[in-house]
């Protein structure tokens, strides 16, 4: 209930606080910025569900995990937003220890519950953190939308 009325409220601010919007070519080299990210995280997911099927399914989820914490990287400096390297760091190390354990011998649900319970509070931390950012500065972003 807290993430949704926090979502709620971040699209209320992006809304009606006035914020100010990126130059146009500024805002141009972001949403084209962006789109690489995505593009690149896509095809990255796709080539890892490919070189691990059918013998290594177990490392799906981890490595999509990885995946999605490291294209938080190249987001924290087009969106300048320091937080976001928080959650590559943190993603990417539960990613990494979830590898691990399965490498260990833990068993695939035993690794997937603890991957997806690091991942999950980490991106809970980074939303609660973009949406305090924004409550404590809305002057101070730069919204591309």
């Amino acid at each position: 209930a807290g993430l949704l009325a926090a979502a709620v409220d971040l699209f209320r601010i992006a809304r009606h606080a006035g914020l100010p919007l990126a130059a146009g070519g500024a805002r141009r080299r972001i949403r084209r910025g962006f789109l690489l990210v995505l593009a690149a995280e896509i095809v990255a997911m796709n080539l890892a569900a490919w070189a691990l099927y059918p013998r290594h399914m177990d490392y799906l989820m981890p490595t999509i995990a990885l995946i999605v914490g490291l294209h938080f990287l190249p987001l924290a400096a087009l969106l300048r937003l320091p937080h976001l390297r928080v959650a590559a760091f943190a993603m990417s190390a539960a990613a990494l220890a979830g590898i691990a354990a399965l490498a260990l011998g833990l068993g695939g649900a035993a690794a997937g519950a603890l991957l997806d319970a690091a991942c999950a509070l980490a991106l809970w931390t980074t939303c609660f953190a973009s949406w305090r950012s924004l409550r404590l500065h809305p002057a101070s972003r730069t919204v591309a939308a």
